[in-house]
């Protein structure tokens, strides 16, 4: 989404789309307003939204839910409820959104998994060939900071 619509949908609206777009399990596309709305009810055993009111939120035709909506849709992407009004809560989120979509996404996990009680000899071997395959194929170095 580019800075121009994030500007247009407002913080709310952008910040949503954005747990959409990232926040899904594996090998699937994001959930839809309806999968969101549907869940979110059941969990609560009452109607909290409708998928047409997420829609809303999503395009930022509404863009002030109550307390209890955006509890709601926080419990259901796994974040904070402050991840929609703190800039720097939504900052650190993001961040730990991206490392969590690698994993999910490029079988890192399977990785770390097969590494497990190898010796730190041999994971630092794996290291280095893969540092090796990282500059054949051209990618910068990884800061591990």
């Amino acid at each position: 989404m580019s800075e121009d619509n994030a500007a247009e949908l407002g913080v709310f609206a952008t910040r949503l789309e954005h747990l959409f777009q990232t926040v899904h399990p594996k090998n699937r596309g994001p959930y839809t307003n309806r999968e969101v709305a549907d869940e979110i009810n059941e969990a609560s055993g009452r109607k909290v939204l409708s998928h047409t009111y997420i829609w809303q939120l999503r395009t930022g035709k509404r863009d002030k839910p109550s307390h209890d909506r955006v509890v709601a849709l926080a419990e259901f992407f796994g974040v904070s409820q402050d991840y929609f009004s703190d800039d720097d809560v939504a900052a650190r989120t993001d961040a730990q959104l991206a490392e969590v979509a690698i994993l999910r996404d490029r079988g890192v996990k399977g990785l770390a998994l097969r590494a497990e009680g190898l010796s730190q000899k041999t994971i630092q071997s794996f290291i280095a060939m893969m540092d090796n395959a990282r500059e054949m194929e051209g990618l910068p170095a990884v800061d591990e900071q």
